[in-house]
């Protein structure tokens, strides 16, 4: 029975990267969760409008509107390559709604022994400094690739 629900919890996250996959998501790279996150995420995938969230027992996966993200990154950034139009812009630090929409599926009835384990170390690393308590930020937080 065990390896039953083993093969369809493969087949499901299976089918999970495919959809991420025909969505332009070819090659997920997983950050492990070493406290930066809540204690629920064991790894998380970056993805071009949101990320996918790896969790014991199912997944989520985030979309952002990609319009939405636009908005900010020009609103924060700019987009203009005019050297005098760089040197006095300001940025613009208004509130932008960014609409989003999250997606969890839980295996119901699936074993809490079962553990995804970091696999394909890259080279590369993150840095968290999430609030004002150092006691909490986490460095060389790793990339593993699926």
């Amino acid at each position: 029975m065990k390896t039953c629900r083993q093969i369809i919890f493969k087949s499901l996250l299976s089918a999970a990267f495919v959809c991420l996959s025909v969505a332009g998501f070819a090659q997920l790279q997983f950050v492990e969760n070493k406290g930066q996150w809540e204690k629920e995420i064991d790894f998380k995938s970056e993805i071009s409008n949101g990320a996918f969230f790896l969790q014991q027992k199912g997944f989520t996966v985030l979309l952002q509107n990609q319009k939405d993200l636009e908005a900010l990154s020009e609103r924060v950034h700019g987009h203009s390559h005019d050297a005098d139009s760089k040197a006095n812009y300001t940025p613009d630090f208004a509130p932008v709604t960014i609409h989003s929409h999250a997606y969890r599926v839980n295996f119901v009835g699936a074993s809490g022994l079962v553990k995804a384990l970091p696999d394909k170390a890259l080279p590369t690393y993150n840095n968290y400094f999430i609030g004002n308590d150092p006691s909490k930020w986490k460095v060389i937080v790793k990339y593993t690739r699926e």
